[in-house]
């Protein structure tokens, strides 16, 4: 409370007044009177009762005292100063269009109330004077919709708030990846910095600790809950495998949630009536069925689900094991290899994005080499023993061997069926059609190949190579490590050929351009002997077949699992591949350069399918981990800047005389009252 006019405290003296008024007042005196005068008075105060008398006087008194402090209230003006709320009549509304706000409350997502909220918003925000708003979008990149829109342009935000309706029906209008609040608080801060009193009002699912100057409007509800599964495996041991799930909860704890899993796979047959035309081979048919387990999960704590639910360390013996596995999970005991698995729950849960996650890549990609010589040598069963190793996951690696009997005149040396061909010492007559050949020593010429065989050359002592360009199939080589004491003379290679590694102005090692060449195969030709080297004994030779087999038969993807819009290396063996999925709508993705990057801004399941490929490749794109949380939490909000204004108290002043003049007049009624009553 607080006085307009202090000075009237100064009326407060009334109470000495009254107080001497007290003092001074004459008492009564006593008086002799005969015994009838008392009689008779006695009557008339029969009921009047002593205590009742002296109470009235307090109250008097008390109403005088009040009624004077009263006075001098009301000459001193009193009001009650309230701090009053700002309305601000220019707002920035942005908006969370993360894929977490597409958990549904009901039939509405968390983006359509936020829309909703948005709308009645901008309705009172435009009726104020200049009133003034600014929508940003936070998606994968945030951007304007409006910006610094008036009344006067009602209809063109009117206009974009349909469009984001209708977007959001279609599911179109937030992203599947996460949002980008820092960009859109960037944004914001090219009004915010040099605009005064401008409110910027978030709307999203995320709780910030501290939001700073920044309004927080959270549209998730207390009882929003969410399952997800984050991750999917399939881990081979002792030749039996195990399904592993990664699952979350967030908004509760669960108990006896169904998990499923769906294999599609290989098992072994020993039906005589099926054969490979069946889809049988080597005694393996195709298979799927669905597995099923209980799974209880504990509030955002990640667990890990395995099928079976138990390991073989479990069991005193194996054959325990086998018949426990057997007994739970028979399909999967005879299971050799696996294409897909796809994990999922049918939970109802606010979000349904994540209820799925499909496992690829199970099935590698056959490539078969073959190694053709008079005189064979471990060298090159070595190195890609060394790199079957490593590509495991990526390739199905075979490795054949084919001895050529030069007595033999009418053995040919196979030149079809093979992914690499290397030809040592003995040639065949003509190059394979397709795939890549390595030419190692050759003897004679072969027909096409582009080059002519010379004469035989020695070094007096081991010569060293050296190089003058770098070329991906010498990446990371040594050259000046790797030394030949005989070759043999290359006459006239056509221009398909580019020179790799030399020793002097001889040339050790040819390649073709896997683009430009205009040749049925790839060729690397190292015109030496290998026996003639120190190049099979050190880490160079195993380096340089990968890095062959890398530039002439790379791998498509290097993974089966993306993130949504995470970026990721494509690669292809042949001219073009194409890339189809049901996320893409019917539209079939074509490329023809490479390397080159992708990411998908939808998850789901995709095929690449090449040319060379009859079998297509396959990779999963889910929505980030983050997402799953339905109610996450950070600690702050990065704000834009704000432009510095001097801080003014707005302030409402409530006068209250009227209610001092109803409590004054009700104690001069009390007043009255009471000396009326001193009559009786």
């Amino acid at each position: 409370m607080s006085w307009l006019t202090p000075l009237g405290f100064l009326g407060l003296t009334g109470l000495l007044v009254l107080l001497l008024i007290y003092i001074i007042k004459p008492n009564y005196q006593n008086k002799i009177v005969s015994s009838t005068f008392v009689w008779k008075l006695s009557l008339k105060y029969k009921k009047n009762k002593i205590p009742i008398s002296k109470l009235r006087n307090i109250l008097l008194l008390l109403c005088q005292i009040l009624i004077i402090t009263i006075a001098a209230l009301m000459l001193a003006q009193p009001y009650l100063a309230t701090e009053e709320e700002p309305v601000s009549n220019k707002k920035i509304f942005v908006i969370d269009a993360s894929a977490s706000m597409m958990a549904k409350q009901g039939v509405e997502t968390r983006f359509d109330i936020a829309l909703s909220e948005i709308e009645t918003q901008i309705d009172e925000t435009l009726k104020l004077e200049n009133g003034e708003v600014s929508i940003i979008l936070a998606h994968d990149s945030a951007s304007y919709l409006i910006q610094q829109a008036t009344a006067f342009s009602k209809g063109e935000v009117t206009e974009v708030l349909t469009n984001l309706r209708e977007a959001a029906k279609k599911e179109e209008a937030c992203t599947y990846g996460t949002p980008d609040i820092a960009g859109a608080m960037k944004l914001a801060e090219k009004i915010t910095a040099f605009t005064p009193d401008v409110e910027v009002i978030l709307y999203t699912d995320t709780n910030y600790i501290d939001a700073g100057n920044v309004t927080i409007k959270n549209v998730s509800e207390e009882h929003d809950y969410n399952v997800a599964i984050l991750d999917t495996r399939m881990v081979l041991f002792d030749n039996r495998y195990t399904i592993e799930v990664d699952m979350v909860g967030y908004g509760k704890n669960f108990a006896d949630i169904n998990l499923y899993a769906l294999v599609e796979g290989q098992q072994t047959t020993d039906d005589p009536d099926i054969d490979e035309a069946d889809g049988v081979l080597d005694g393996l048919c195709d298979v799927g069925f669905v597995l099923e387990t209980k799974v209880s999960l504990t509030d955002g704590e990640v667990t890990t689900v395995t099928i079976p639910g138990f390991t073989k360390s479990d069991f005193a013996t194996e054959k325990d094991y086998n018949e426990a596995y057997k007994a739970e999970c028979p399909e999967l005991y005879e299971t050799v290899s696996y294409k897909m698995v796809t994990a999922y729950i049918e939970e109802g849960d606010c979000f349904e994005a994540d209820d799925r996650f499909t496992l690829t890549g199970g099935q590698k990609l056959p490539l078969k080499i073959l190694y053709s010589s008079n005189n064979p040598n471990n060298y090159f069963s070595t190195a890609f023993r060394i790199i079957r190793e490593k590509l495991q996951y990526r390739w199905d690696i075979h490795f054949e061997e084919f001895i050529v009997i030069p007595e033999m005149k009418d053995q040919e040396i196979p030149t079809e069926g093979y992914d690499i061909y290397i030809y040592e010492r003995y040639m065949p007559e003509t190059l394979p059609e397709n795939g890549v050949t390595i030419i190692s020593d050759p003897l004679y010429d072969i027909h096409g190949a582009g080059f002519k065989i010379g004469s035989e050359k020695y070094f007096k002592e081991l010569t060293y190579f050296s190089k003058e360009e770098d070329h991906p199939i010498i990446k990371n080589l040594n050259p000046e490590e790797i030394g030949v004491t005989k070759y043999v003379e290359i006459m006239n290679p056509d221009g398909n050929y580019i020179p790799l590694l030399y020793c002097g102005t001889e040339t050790m090692l040819y390649a073709t351009d896997k683009y430009e060449s205009d040749m049925d195969t790839n060729v690397v030709l190292m015109p030496f002997s290998l026996n003639y080297s120190n190049l099979p004994i050190i880490i160079d030779f195993p380096l340089m077949m990968y890095n062959i087999l890398e530039y002439y038969k790379p791998s498509t993807i290097t993974n089966y699992i993306y993130d949504v819009n995470e970026s990721f290396d494509i690669n292809c063996r042949g001219e073009y591949l194409e890339i189809k999925g049901e996320a893409l709508d019917g539209e079939i993705i074509t490329l023809t350069e490479f390397p080159n990057k992708l990411s998908f801004s939808k998850p789901g399941f995709y095929q690449i399918y090449t040319q060379d490929e009859i079998i297509p490749e396959e990779f999963y794109v889910k929505i980030p981990d983050s997402e799953s949380n339905v109610r996450p939490e950070f600690d702050a909000l990065e704000n834009p800047q704000f432009m510095l204004v001097e801080e003014k108290e707005d302030t409402i002043n409530t006068d209250i005389l009227y209610y001092f003049a109803i409590a004054l007049v009700a104690l001069l009624f009390c007043e009255w009252w009471l000396h009326t009553r001193e009559q009786y």
